[in-house]
């Protein structure tokens, strides 16, 4: 009998004898499938978390939290989508998955690699925020802000100009052996829309714009050679305003925390919030953060970058 398994309909192809290894947020990721937003392993590596499809439940029994696509306690996550499939995360080691005949492979690894992995590594311990993260000359400068506010754009324009790509979307921090606070190495592409790709100046011919994502591409960014873990040096909030030029705002003290909690992904269950609150008053105390306020509907990245870049 051939090794190889047949992927059944609606699945990855998959080879369940060689599994697919891939590096994201400092782990070695086992997949059924390659999966090319993410950077290859080395063969070598043993994996952290095992991907694999399988049989997942409709409902988990007593979640401390629950909506119509989610289901959470303190050991597993359960997500639903009625054109995917569903997920199940469990104990931060494994990932379970059990798709819908025919669904979009492309979506599938996009719920894969955002919601379920944040929510993996949440059971992980790590501090989980809606941001992207570029690599500047003093550690990783996070973008955050509601959706819509240009986290990706500018990662993107700051990638291009020389700041390598941490992470896009989802920023995972952990506090190192001294007690700092780093960020691993997310994945190497940005989600932008076509508009966005074109001011940047970035090739996007053959890349496809994804429905289910607001007709936003997969663009490859810059990354470093080498990739691990770096010390965040500062948070930036962005934000869209109806003023006429881009509004720079300094936050200290309590203002911090409101802006930093605005960013966090997905739910936390309350009994698990204790061992993120010293991470969180390093951040609060130690890291830079500032507010910047761009006109809605204008191109104003050159001074954005200009507020992002100064001292």
């Amino acid at each position: 009998m051939d090794e190889k398994a047949a992927a059944p309909a609606g699945q990855p192809a998959r080879d369940e004898a060689m599994p697919h290894l891939h590096r994201a947020h400092g782990l070695v990721l086992a997949l059924p499938f390659d999966c090319p937003e993410l950077e290859p392993a080395d063969p070598a590596d043993v994996p952290d978390v095992i991907v694999r499809a399988g049989s997942v439940p409709a409902a988990l029994d007593a979640p401390g939290f629950s909506d119509a696509m989610q289901d959470m306690t303190a050991a597993a996550y359960l997500y639903r989508s009625a054109a995917v499939g569903r997920f199940l995360a469990e104990r931060g080691e494994r990932i379970v998955f059990a798709p819908v005949a025919g669904c979009d492979e492309a979506l599938l690894r996009h719920i894969l690699l955002h919601p379920v992995l944040a929510a993996l590594l949440r059971q992980r311990d790590l501090f989980v925020l809606h941001a992207s993260g570029v690599v500047s000359p003093g550690g990783v400068v996070l973008l955050c802000g509601e959706s819509g506010a240009g986290k990706s754009t500018t990662a993107a324009a700051l990638a291009d100009r020389g700041w390598p790509l941490q992470t896009d979307d989802i920023s995972a921090l952990r506090l190192d052996a001294s007690g700092g606070i780093e960020i691993p190495a997310g994945g190497r592409h940005v989600a932008l829309f076509e508009g966005a790709s074109q001011a940047l100046g970035l090739d996007t011919q053959g890349l496809r714009q994804n429905a289910w994502h607001r007709m936003k591409m997969a663009v490859p960014a810059r990354i470093d050679d080498v990739r691990s873990a770096r010390r965040l040096c500062r948070i930036v909030h962005l934000e869209r305003g109806s003023g006429a030029a881009v509004q720079v705002e300094r936050v200290t003290g309590r203002a911090k925390l409101p802006l930093l909690m605005h960013s966090v992904y997905g739910p936390y269950l309350a009994e698990t919030v204790a061992g993120r609150v010293l991470l969180v008053s390093r951040a609060l105390q130690d890291i830079e953060m500032l507010r910047i306020v761009r006109p809605d509907g204008d191109w104003t990245m050159d001074a954005v970058l200009a507020a992002i870049g100064g001292d």
